[in-house]
């Protein structure tokens, strides 16, 4: 959930103000890495440290043929993730899955964004809708418990909007999880907000404020804090350094990370 505010404010980078719809086939290729590392006791009297790798292939076309839009955009998205947990599961309840370290493949995330820039002249948002599927890749076997065995399903809509050097962020989605593993796992609806603000051409700072509904009945609704930036390293590489802080007893205590973005341009 966190990172698609922050893709999204760097998507309001993206040139797709052009006059005239591009070749349908023209657009980006982009291959993106990262570390992402939380700790927490998200309720309980162990920590648990979560290490977080993923590796994601999109193309973003620059226009997507089946609208009449000049300005819209539309990206496929696979990501594959390296995940390493050390520390207590409390998945099922109150009973302690997994107790000491594991790693491994994580849940493979296939997703699928529209985005819509407004005219110029206009004074409404970009809007970006997106819709992704989990799918259960990884062990839920009771000595790793790196996932929970089941699909789920994420719709989501961003909003942001470019004010001279501050872009304000909002998201609101809904989760459907399956729960075929005796896991208790809810459907939960999650939202960010927030804003970025450009400190010079190549960089910019944003801080994001995120809320989810309890996802299973053993836990509660989680808030959190992302401070980040975003450094445009050359044209086609660019990075984003952020922390976690977490505020409810179910999120993190605490994070941080990185990603890396590689964009090859198709013309």
């Amino acid at each position: 959930m966190r990172f698609a505010p922050i893709l999204a404010s760097l998507l309001a980078t993206v040139a797709a103000s052009a006059q005239e719809a591009p070749a349908w086939w023209a657009g980006e290729l982009s291959l993106s890495t990262g570390v992402d590392y939380t700790a927490g006791d998200y309720g309980e009297n162990e920590r648990t440290n979560t290490l977080f790798v993923p590796l994601s292939v999109a193309y973003l076309f620059d226009h997507f043929p089946l609208t009449e839009f000049p300005n819209d955009l539309f990206e496929l998205r696979l990501t594959v993730p390296y995940v390493s947990l050390d520390g207590p599961a409390f998945e099922t309840g109150t009973d302690v899955v997994r107790d000491g370290a594991a790693d491994g493949l994580g849940d493979v995330m296939l997703a699928a964004s529209y985005i819509v820039f407004p005219e110029r002249d206009l004074p409404l948002p970009a809007v970006e809708i997106s819709a992704r599927i989990k799918f259960p890749t990884a062990s839920n076997s009771e000595s790793e418990l790196l996932g929970t065995g089941d699909y789920a399903y994420t719709l989501q809509a961003d909003f942001f909007q470019r004010w001279g050097r501050v872009t304000p962020l909002a998201s609101i989605g809904y989760r459907i999880a399956e729960s075929e593993h005796d896991f208790r796992l809810r459907n939960a609806l999650f939202t960010s907000v927030g804003g970025s603000v450009e400190l010079t051409r190549s960089l910019s700072m944003g801080l994001l404020y995120d809320w989810s509904q309890q996802t299973s009945a053993a836990s509660e609704a989680t808030h959190q804090l992302f401070p980040y930036f975003a450094v445009k390293l050359r044209e086609d590489l660019r990075l984003m350094p952020y922390a976690v802080a977490g505020l409810s007893t179910h999120a993190p205590a605490w994070g941080s990370g990185v990603q890396l973005r590689y964009v090859i341009p198709v013309r």
